[in-house]
């Protein structure tokens, strides 16, 4: 059993998540609450889901269930792209920012961590108990460690963030992202090239 902080807790039963059916809160969120903390200030909570049924019924419960501040919770629509929509639900002065994913819709909560390029970041939690997706997980979280087995993408706007946190880099990731970064340097800033002055 685990103690998520009572303020976070409540946001937790309302998106009521489940490691088998879904859905899922993972990241940045659990990251914090295996620590015992409470969320920073924007209450940030990334939700993933099994299905694009599951999504919509997600966020048709949440319109539905709290449409305006007459109950004790209240609904804000924020913003929707390809990736995601993120609302707000707002209580007693405090607000939680929810982003609903729909890039990854997935069978099992093993998927969306296969996704992850970050080791700390594997971690769920169904509200009751937490699973990670790398034996490394908890111990990256509480010695603020980053490591990349696979670079993806987004991976140096992600380390950014992570660094900012107060995160250290492995010296394997660190070699990793070098050599992609001197890649893409010396890719972008080739002095073969003949560039004309526009």
């Amino acid at each position: 059993m685990i103690d998520i902080p009572q303020l976070d807790k409540q946001i937790v039963d309302i998106i009521n998540p489940d490691f088998e059916r879904g859905p899922w809160i993972c990241g940045g969120a659990c990251m914090s609450w295996i620590q015992g903390e409470e969320l920073p200030i924007y209450r940030d909570i990334d939700v993933y889901f099994k299905s694009a049924t599951q999504w919509q019924l997600f966020v048709t419960q949440m319109k539905k269930i709290y449409p305006d501040t007459n109950g004790r919770f209240s609904y804000t629509h924020v913003v929707e792209t390809d990736n995601s929509l993120t609302f707000w639900l707002k209580a007693g002065g405090h607000q939680w920012t929810i982003q609903a994913i729909k890039l990854y819709y997935s069978e099992t909560i093993e998927e969306i961590f296969s996704k992850f390029d970050i080791t700390a970041c594997k971690i769920a939690t169904d509200g009751k108990t937490f699973k990670v997706g790398s034996p490394e997980t908890v111990n990256h979280i509480f010695n603020k460690i980053i490591d990349i087995p696979e670079l993806k993408l987004n991976s140096v706007a992600r380390v950014i963030k992570y660094l900012a946190k107060g995160y250290t880099l492995t010296e394997e990731t660190y070699d990793k992202l070098s050599a992609s970064t001197t890649t893409v340097w010396d890719f972008k800033y080739d002095t073969s090239i003949e560039y004309s002055e526009q």
